[in-house]
């Protein structure tokens, strides 16, 4: 614990921590871009580490003193982290972690209140951000139900069983490398009718949450961390994410990435039981 505390405070750089440049390409072959939604995130994470390590540190007088986050080590970061401004999911999901091992009282008495304003705002993204039925994505979503329930599942009935007519009459077709119409690989016409089923059992849910389930467990981690120094959220967040963690989950336990659709089509992604 004390070799990774160490690792970690060699990587500081001033306020905050070396960071890889999260980036994307551009789509024309191009110098890859800086993806702004993700600057600050492993600052984040490596403070709430050091914080998390303190805790389990209590025991050793050096350590314990070296991570404490008024300390000279840490309190400059802290101090940036409050001010940093960055609004995407995973950034404010690990400051809200990171920023609630903060004690809320200084060591001379007086409240904190960069922290406590931090925490507000934190509270503030993750309340609104999250979808009507559950789920977050990278950023704040505007997505709001634009179908009735009832259309949507006529719709989908109307599409499986299009995409099973063409399944037994072997009409779907796809295009050659010289330019002829031949059937399509069997491997392929199977992923449509299951994306098609998929899509039907996920409207007879009446069930329409965002993003994923990597997004969502950093979003509802922080939620907790956030409820337990103050920031509480009502009672009908807490039964939109409870019933998103149970609609999503598979039958053998696990969860797939994917929100939508049926979750056993999804491959499996393990995600953290603390979020429940």
């Amino acid at each position: 614990l004390k070799s990774g505390v160490d690792y970690l405070l060699k990587h500081k750089k001033g306020d905050r921590f070396e960071e890889g440049a999260p980036s994307f390409s551009d789509g024309a072959g191009g110098a890859p871009q800086t993806d702004v939604k993700f600057v600050g995130g492993q600052s984040c994470l490596a403070l709430y580490a050091l914080l998390e390590a303190r805790e389990s540190l209590r025991d050793d007088p050096v350590y314990f003193a070296k991570l404490d986050p008024e300390g000279p080590e840490l309190s400059a970061t802290v101090k940036w982290m409050c001010s940093a401004v960055t609004e995407s999911t995973y950034v404010l999901g690990y400051k809200s972690m990171a920023l609630s091992r903060v004690p809320l009282k200084k060591a001379d008495g007086k409240v904190n209140e960069e922290v406590k304003g931090a925490l507000a705002k934190c509270k503030l993204y993750m309340g609104t951000a999250m979808g009507p039925d559950g789920g977050y994505s990278y950023e704040k979503s505007t997505y709001t139900r634009t179908t009735d329930p009832e259309l949507k599942i006529a719709s989908a009935r109307k599409d499986l069983e299009a995409a099973l007519k063409s399944q037994r009459e072997g009409s779907f077709k796809i295009t050659d490398p010289n330019g002829r119409q031949v059937a399509m690989p069997k491997e392929q016409v199977d992923q449509i009718v299951a994306g098609a089923k998929a899509a039907l059992i996920q409207a007879e849910k009446r069930f329409d949450p965002i993003g994923d389930t990597s997004n969502a467990q950093c979003a509802t981690l922080a939620a907790v961390a956030l409820a337990t120094c103050g920031q509480d959220f009502s009672k009908k967040y807490w039964e939109v994410s409870d019933r998103f963690w149970r609609l999503t989950q598979k039958k053998d336990g696990s969860w797939g990435y994917m929100v939508r659709g049926d979750p056993e089509w999804d491959g499996s992604v393990t995600v953290s039981v603390e979020s429940l």
